[in-house]
């Protein structure tokens, strides 16, 4: 079954092992890139579609997420990882929330 995924932490160490392993079974995947490198190329040749931005800005982040059924939520340790769990939750949260007339 396909689905639409979304990988935080995709041109890291863990993060890039998911989102290239993703395609391979039949999954879209959305990585997320603070800017267009030579990681970010490898990882549009395995098939994910790069998207360029900030996954700590929650206005990015939600839109980001619209048409996203799961999110991998992969960061490390350092430097702050509660704030940006904070984030992620408040901007899925936010796309998920129906918008008013």
């Amino acid at each position: 079954m396909e689905r639409n995924l979304l990988v935080t932490g995709s041109t890291g160490k863990t993060g890039s092992q998911t989102t290239e392993l993703l395609p391979e079974r039949s999954h879209r995947v959305c990585a997320p890139v603070r800017r267009r490198d030579e990681r970010a190329a490898r990882l549009a040749d395995r098939g994910a579609e790069i998207v360029e931005g900030d996954v700590h800005d929650i206005g990015y982040l939600a839109g980001a997420t619209k048409g996203i059924e799961a999110l991998c939520f992969i960061h490390p340790v350092p430097p702050t990882p509660s704030s940006c769990t904070a984030t992620t939750t408040r901007s899925r949260r936010s796309a998920l929330r129906p918008k008013r007339p």
